[in-house]
């Protein structure tokens, strides 16, 4: 978790630049980097925190809006879904529990 590191947003490689300033953590895209804002002295445990908090977040903005949209259009209720880290899938669907798991 130091400048210069790739990591990886919707598919694209962005390059990380860690910020050490003020008491928040927070994450923006600018380009092609990925800004990690850090108070001073972070550990890599605590960027890694904040990076993937960062990513929950934003598949939940994305997903909630989609899932509602395909449910109304499929017409069914809207399944149940979860945000997983997982080493080998994107994702996965259970029909008979209707739930929808995605990869972090």
């Amino acid at each position: 978790m130091t400048s210069g590191e790739s990591h990886y947003y919707q598919g694209r490689r962005y390059l990380l630049h860690v910020v050490e300033k003020g008491h928040a953590s927070k994450v923006e895209i600018d380009g092609r980097k990925l800004r990690l804002f850090v108070p001073p002295g972070s550990d890599r445990d605590h960027r890694a925190k904040t990076l993937t908090s960062y990513y929950r977040t934003e598949i939940k903005d994305r997903i909630g809006p989609l899932e509602a949209d395909w449910s109304q259009q499929v017409g069914v209720e809207p399944p149940r879904w979860q945000i997983r880290r997982m080493k080998t899938r994107w994702g996965s669907c259970n029909p008979v529990t209707r739930r929808l798991l995605f990869n972090l």
